[in-house]
């Protein structure tokens, strides 16, 4: 229960989520990172704890469907699947279980990702 004198309000609604299963979590994460993350959410149309749901949902699945299936064929694109990329691995394991829209997204922001870091190492 809350600490201090909480009201009806606080206290039902914290009763409701321990009853549904509701908990809070704590990610360290990079402020550029979460801003654009918010900032994606909110051109989509979606609260940011509903697509954490989603991408959540969709890895854990890709994680137990690449546990029993643990095929090599993908429809990610060849640059995502030679990459050596240790920061792309989450994309392609998950990226067959997505739906065209959410590829779409992803095919974008890897493609960014991809070019930026290929013209670091060009400057470099």
């Amino acid at each position: 229960m809350p600490v201090g004198n909480p009201k009806n309000q606080t206290i039902w609604s914290q009763r409701y989520q321990e009853k549904v299963g509701y908990i809070t979590k704590g990610y360290k994460l990079k402020k550029d990172l979460t801003d654009s993350f918010k900032e994606a959410c909110v051109k989509s149309g979606i609260s940011q704890a509903a697509a954490l749901t989603q991408f959540m949902e969709v890895f854990i699945d890709a994680s137990k469907n690449k546990a029993s299936a643990n095929s090599d064929s993908s429809s990610a694109p060849e640059y995502m699947i030679n990459s050596e990329d240790p920061k792309l691995s989450f994309i392609i394991e998950t990226y067959d279980n997505l739906s065209d829209n959410h590829k779409d997204s992803i095919y974008k922001y890897v493609k960014k990702y991809y070019s930026k870091k290929q013209s670091k190492r060009n400057d470099q």
